[in-house]
């Protein structure tokens, strides 16, 4: 595997005088429980990720109800500690994401986004609760074991089903159109390359599927046990796939550091093969999943990223 400082030329996209996409090292936890049942244990996530960024990253915001990203106040920052009081009212859908980006309208280096559905006409909305965190990738790029280390203890923090960190993609949802063209380019040749969306990735996760793997892909008892247990899946994949056991479930990772990878290079990146061929049976199914905004065959194009992985 080539050594992941060798960033791959053009991946980030300016648009109309903005940063549309950004390469970034991004993290994608899934929970099935609604945000009012997880409660306050979220709020530690977002004292973790305020602890790594520093409080200057901290420049825009934005809500379920909010047509564009605001510039960061006290109120805004106290939000996410109101809502998740035992007990407080909450709105069907929960949002809200903090970014560092220089202007509004541009794609984030780092980044700090919590989504979940609570009810719809009296019903539990079967998409997943999500907590993502991007960060610069520098902080990849010069120390993926402390990576590793904040990935493991976001995960520790709340009772997540699941979840991947690797090198990523940051697309602006003002340019979702462009941003996620280029992106699911860059992505299918450079396969490391993830590409987060708050909205289809809630809803491909659900409450019973896995959503696609990274370097690091997180899997809690049950899903564990679906697939046999720790010892089973450390049996099925390469040898330069780690499989260790944290507090909860299994934590597998696919070399020592996060790659990308360059299909036309030949290099396809095995042990992230590997890594989706051992936890296939809990992947949702590419062909009833939200598309990405593409433009011709986007559904098939869409199956095609989520399945790229697949030797």
């Amino acid at each position: 595997m080539p050594n992941a400082t060798q960033i791959p030329a053009d991946l980030e996209l300016r648009y109309d005088d903005s940063i549309a996409t950004r390469l970034v090292f991004t993290l994608s936890f899934f929970a099935k429980e609604a945000v009012s049942e997880l409660g306050l244990p979220l709020l530690d996530t977002f004292t973790r990720y305020r602890d790594i960024v520093g409080e200057d990253a901290l420049r825009f915001y934005a809500t379920a109800n909010m047509s564009k990203h605001r510039k960061v106040t006290k109120r805004a920052l106290a939000m996410l500690e109101t809502w998740l009081q035992p007990g407080a009212a909450l709105d069907d859908y929960v949002f809200i994401s903090f970014e560092d980006a220089e202007a509004y309208n541009d794609a984030p280096s780092s980044l700090f986004l919590l989504a979940g559905a609570e009810e719809v006409d009296g019903e539990r909305v079967e998409d997943a609760t999500l907590v993502r965190i991007s960060l610069p990738i520098d902080f990849a790029i010069e120390d993926p074991a402390q990576m590793q280390s904040f990935a493991e203890e976001i995960w520790s923090t709340v009772p997540f089903q699941s979840g991947q960190a690797g090198f990523g993609l940051e697309c602006s949802r003002y340019f979702l159109d462009e941003a996620h063209e280029h992106a699911y380019a860059k992505s299918m040749r450079h396969r490391g390359l993830d590409i987060p969306d708050a909205v289809n990735d809630a809803t491909n996760s659900g409450h019973d599927h896995l959503r696609g793997i990274g370097w690091l892909t997180f899997l809690d008892d049950d899903f564990t046990m679906r697939l046999d247990g720790a010892e089973a899946i450390a049996s099925n994949v390469d040898a330069e796939v780690s499989v260790t056991k944290p507090a909860r479930g299994v934590v597998l990772r696919a070399g020592d550091r996060p790659a990308f990878g360059d299909v036309n290079r030949k290099d396809d990146l095995p042990e992230y093969e590997s890594v989706f061929a051992a936890v296939r049976p809990l992947l949702v199914d590419p062909s009833d999943t939200p598309a990405l905004n593409l433009s011709g065959d986007y559904t098939g194009r869409t199956e095609a990223w989520l399945t790229r992985f697949d030797p």
